[in-house]
């Protein structure tokens, strides 16, 4: 798995590649809450995960809660097919 902080304007998209499984939850956090700690706005783009674990949809959901407790906007930008499915499955992000 691969995660890489890319600043856009008053956004910051975390691009994510390959499998977010619970293995890879703690890199995601880290940078997500540098996201959150740096600004109002994360997008997330996870067409590069081929897999998603409800390890990976708490993770998301979580941060996208504590986002915008602050005021701020989490958005799921885009998204490969399996993951599309699994976030339908487990409820809003």
């Amino acid at each position: 798995m691969h995660v890489d902080l890319e600043p856009r304007g008053d956004a910051i998209t975390l691009v994510i590649r390959g499998r977010l499984g619970t293995e890879g939850t703690s890199e995601i956090r880290s940078a997500v809450q540098a996201a959150i700690s740096a600004g109002g706005h994360v997008d997330v783009d996870l067409s590069g995960v081929d897999y998603i674990s409800s390890a990976g949809l708490v993770l998301l959901h979580e941060a996208a809660h504590a986002l915008r407790e602050r005021g701020g906007e989490f958005r799921i930008t885009t998204a490969s097919d399996p993951v599309t499915l699994a976030l339908r499955l487990g409820g809003d992000v």
